[in-house]
């Protein structure tokens, strides 16, 4: 059975402890076309740290308004998890996503996710996880859980998939 994770928090430990084991060919940076923050930070990384996968999305810019910030959930399948989704087809050995600001950060209307308090208006995962566990129903046997630590507990069970934010340059 193949579980994926999310982690959204990168320390400097854990990146040079994942660098001793793991090479450039498997990331695969996802970027917004139409932001030139996202553009950059794309660049920059991508060639800082040698890694020659990149899938490049079009979306509203969510680096230069918090009403971008959020994509419908129709959006994300065409516009965000379609191009990552053929990308990953052809390329099997990506274990790590890094996408950049400029990327939408959540998703309106999904079918997990939290929603404000005392509202029943519609659920919004972030899109992080939602790439995290992309065709994650059509794993044969694959099993939806719910846990009260997701973080702490899926991090002891499985380290198969990570997704990390960049939201600027580094030095």
């Amino acid at each position: 059975m193949l579980l994926l994770v999310f982690v959204s928090v990168c320390n400097g430990a854990l990146l040079r402890a994942a660098s001793a084991r793991h090479t450039p060919r498997e990331v695969l940076v996802v970027y917004n076309a139409d932001s030139p923050i996202s553009r950059a930070i794309a660049k920059t990384y991508t060639s800082k740290r040698r890694v020659t996968n990149s899938v490049s999305v079009h979306c509203p810019d969510a680096a230069v308004s918090t009403a971008h910030e959020t994509i419908s959930l129709a959006d994300y399948e065409s516009r965000i998890a379609n191009p990552v989704r053929k990308f990953l087809v052809h390329h099997p050995e990506i274990n790590f996503l890094v996408l950049t600001k400029g990327v939408p950060i959540r998703i309106d209307g999904g079918e997990t996710g939290s929603r404000e308090e005392h509202t029943t208006g519609n659920l919004h995962p972030s899109v992080d996880s939602y790439l995290a566990a992309m065709d994650y129903r059509s794993i044969k046997g694959a099993v939806k859980i719910s846990m009260a630590e997701p973080l702490l507990e899926s991090e002891r069970a499985v380290q198969s998939c990570r997704i990390w934010r960049l939201s600027g340059h580094a030095p």
